[in-house]
């Protein structure tokens, strides 16, 4: 589960409602930032790297620990100095149910550079770099010169489905036209200044989140996401400001993702 580590690292439960084991079934959280867009490549900004991940996947996932591990793609190895190869993972499926493959790692890497009126894009990672297809499931990545941080590159894009975002604008992900990725969960709803809602992807390809439902209410003021949680409104607030006996901060524990 990504959610208490990613969007929030420390968040405040309501003792009487907090969510662990049978019990995690919904989450209802207050966050203090919200996403400019749910288009993962329209905005390199934190919070909407966070919803985003758990929508989409990068072909390398980072642990606890920040160190790489295997995302999309199940290896990688360096070919020659300027050559890089990454396998990926076979069997994945988008939301839709159609396969995930080479295509949609080449058509990201085009789209992401050039997404229009996006404020900060993602183009300084991909720039310099040339990917070929060598089949459905192994790319290759060329460059003019050695490239050290290719894997941490690559840890940063999230790969969307070149069926679903084919002539599609960053308005069809807000509307979740074109929000169809891997991830554990699935886009269901989005608007703007107001929430943003997931729900569990049963089809997912690792390990099946508790929770079925994700709803992330946006409140910028910190006395009104904590009495929000005191009337019930929600039952997780991130980035408190601050507790009462009432309330009880929690944090994720180790090795959740």
């Amino acid at each position: 589960m990504r959610i208490l580590r990613v969007l929030g690292a420390v968040c405040l439960l309501a003792t009487t409602a907090a969510v662990s084991g049978a019990q995690a079934q919904d989450l209802k959280m207050a966050l203090s930032a919200e996403p400019s867009s749910m288009d993962p490549h329209y905005h390199n900004l934190t919070p909407n790297n966070a919803l985003g991940s758990h929508i989409f996947d990068r072909l390398v996932h980072n642990d606890e620990q920040q160190r790489p591990i295997p995302g999309l793609a199940v290896s990688w190895r360096l070919v020659d100095p300027t050559t890089w190869e990454f396998k990926l993972r076979p069997g994945v499926k988008w939301h839709d149910g159609s396969p995930f493959t080479a295509d949609d790692v080449l058509f990201t890497m085009e789209r992401a550079q050039a997404v229009p009126n996006s404020p900060g894009g993602f183009g300084i990672y991909i720039k310099g770099k040339t990917f070929i297809k060598v089949d459905d499931l192994t790319i290759q990545v060329k460059t003019a010169g050695p490239a050290p941080l290719m894997v941490n590159d690559m840890s940063t894009i999230m790969i969307i489905s070149k069926k679903h975002a084919t002539g599609a604008q960053t308005a069809d992900y807000n509307s979740g036209k074109a929000a169809v990725g891997t991830g554990p969960f699935r886009f269901k709803s989005y608007v703007a200044g107001e929430k943003a809602v997931l729900e569990r992807n049963e089809g997912y390809w690792g390990t099946k989140p508790a929770l079925t439902k994700v709803t992330y209410v946006f409140i910028n003021d910190a006395a009104a996401r904590v009495n929000g949680l005191a009337r019930s409104n929600t039952n997780s607030v991130a980035n408190p400001s601050r507790s009462s006996s009432s309330f009880t901060v929690s944090r994720a524990p180790r090795g959740v993702t």
